[in-house]
């Protein structure tokens, strides 16, 4: 079997961490609910969508930079 390459290990450091931004943000998004200040909440909320959104582009562009390297 061989050892992956140090990209690929990159990489997949990358998506660990794409990972747990996700979930945080998540977690920060379902918190948001319980602030008490409708505007507030929704203002947080709209943020983690940004967020969100963000995410999703950066998961495009690392696909596209694994399709270029294998």
């Amino acid at each position: 079997m061989s050892t992956p390459s140090l990209a690929s290990r990159r990489m997949a450091d990358i998506t660990d961490m794409i990972h747990t931004v996700k979930h945080l943000n998540n977690a920060l998004f379902m918190a948001a609910g319980d602030v008490g200040d409708m505007t507030k909440t929704n203002a947080l909320q709209s943020v983690c969508d940004e967020i969100e959104s963000r995410i999703g582009v950066i998961v495009d562009r690392i696909e596209e930079l694994r399709e270029e390297l294998a």
